[in-house]
């Protein structure tokens, strides 16, 4: 008799993570290529020993090396060894256990209850787009406003980060992958790749009211008189009543883009004459610096606005300048050293200085673990300035520079909670104490 019947045949598809958004995905080992089914992001699988290169561009699954012939011939004989002394005792145990047991009388057994499965609790997931820092409750407190997929469906959820609890979670209409979410009005604003928009109230997550644009939402902006406005991608410009969704649409007037969750706000996206800085913290002023050249039908220049606010890319000693926030009667300062490797750097300064009152490098150990450039995130929160690099986050005292405290872990987006910092990261966040940097709290894989 062979061993199949105590090794069977293993599946050929190997488990691994996308490297877009770390899901799982399963790799056949025989193929070219694997698409993840969450993000759909197509990746070249890397197997041992191949020669040939991956496409330009295209992210790479690395397969790990197989074990040696070897050493699985061994672990066979170690498995069969085993098992042969576990059969051979097991007999001679029930042999001496029967020749020295006296007989005795047993009550017959009684039929044992039946069992309950505990009840599984749905897991958890983070879906697309940062979370929004809000005081949902009414008590001064911030929480934080998470997209999640639980049981296959999407939502929107009030989150604890100093409890680990959700207050509420929203119906679960489907809204996919591609969802903008604004707070204004104590509401929560939420747009799909269909044109809707639905209203839920802050303090429960009840839905109020669903209304259609008729076109895809391009942009919220700022609101007023008790209305939000959105743009449209047919560059309408469409005035919105938080209570009830009844629209209008405006001939003129300024739309002011505000940022929100789901979307990115490169600098330009929509005006290259647009310079500010939509990652900058609630209620800041920020610009991304560098001056811009646009030719063609319409041919201008964009000067530095970094250099009209006083601080201009190349103005600070020992460093570039990638954008400012306003910041009292001075500015903090995101950018890279310079001369040499561009390591990620922060300052303050003040306007028309070459010499900032402050400034670090960022990465902690080896300045050379980080990848070259500003760094990849940044918030304020109270008197902290919290900077993230490509393996770390760490936090300075935004007036002196005073390096407070440092942990690991790359961010995507860093968004302030009162006492709280959110970590996100696409697919999981972690919480951090504002004060000591400590995970207090996780939520997603």
């Amino acid at each position: 008799m062979g061993l199949g019947w105590l090794f069977p045949t293993m599946a050929r598809l190997i488990p691994a993570k996308c490297p877009q958004c770390a899901a799982g995905v399963n790799v056949d080992p025989d193929h070219d290529v694997v698409r993840c089914e969450y993000c759909g992001t197509t990746s070249f699988i890397d197997r041992p020993k191949r020669q040939a290169a991956p496409p330009p561009n295209m992210p790479v699954v690395h397969l790990p090396q197989p074990p040696s012939a070897g050493s699985s011939v061994g672990a066979i004989l170690i498995v069969v060894s085993i098992v042969t002394m576990v059969a051979v005792g097991a007999v001679f145990g029930m042999s001496w256990s029967r020749s020295n047991t006296p007989p005795r009388t047993t009550a017959p057994a009684k039929a044992p209850k039946p069992t309950v499965a505990p009840k599984r609790e749905p897991r958890i997931h983070i879906a697309m787009g940062a979370p929004i820092a809000a005081d949902v409750d009414g008590n001064g407190s911030q929480e934080l406003i998470v997209r999640i997929r639980k049981d296959g469906t999407t939502a929107h959820a009030a989150y604890d980060p100093r409890t680990g609890k959700f207050l509420w979670t929203t119906e679960a209409p489907g809204l996919g992958h591609s969802v903008k979410s604004i707070v204004a009005s104590d509401r929560l604003f939420a747009a799909d790749d269909k044109g809707q928009i639905t209203a839920y109230l802050l303090r429960d997550g009840k839905q109020q009211w669903t209304t259609s644009l008729g076109e895809k939402l391009q942009s919220f902006c700022e609101g007023q008189d008790g209305a939000i406005r959105v743009i449209t991608a047919a560059k309408e410009v469409k005035r919105i009543d938080a209570a009830s969704g009844g629209q209008t649409t405006e001939t003129s007037g300024e739309c002011k883009m505000i940022k929100a969750s789901g979307t990115s706000m490169s600098p330009g996206m929509s005006d290259p004459r647009d310079r500010r800085d939509y990652d900058a913290p609630p209620g800041v002023d920020g610009y991304h610096c560098g001056s811009v050249r646009v030719t063609g039908s319409a041919n201008y220049f964009v000067p530095d606005r970094c250099q009209k606010e006083g601080i201009a890319y190349d103005a600070l000693d020992g460093m570039s300048v990638d954008r400012i926030w306003r910041d009292g009667d001075g500015f903090i300062v995101l950018g890279y050293k310079r001369p040499g490797t561009r390591t990620p750097m922060v300052a303050r300064a003040k306007a028309r200085s070459s010499k900032p009152e402050w400034s670090a490098v960022v990465p902690t150990g080896n300045p050379l673990d980080a990848t070259p450039g500003a760094p990849t995130a940044a918030t304020i929160v109270g008197d902290l300035l919290v900077v993230a690099w490509s393996k770390g986050v760490t936090a300075f005292d935004k007036k002196t520079g005073e390096r407070r405290w440092s942990t690991e872990g790359s961010a995507g987006e860093l968004i302030g909670a009162g006492d709280r910092i959110a970590v996100w990261n696409r697919t999981n966040m972690r919480v951090l104490d504002a004060k000591t940097g400590k995970v207090t709290g996780r939520l997603g894989i």
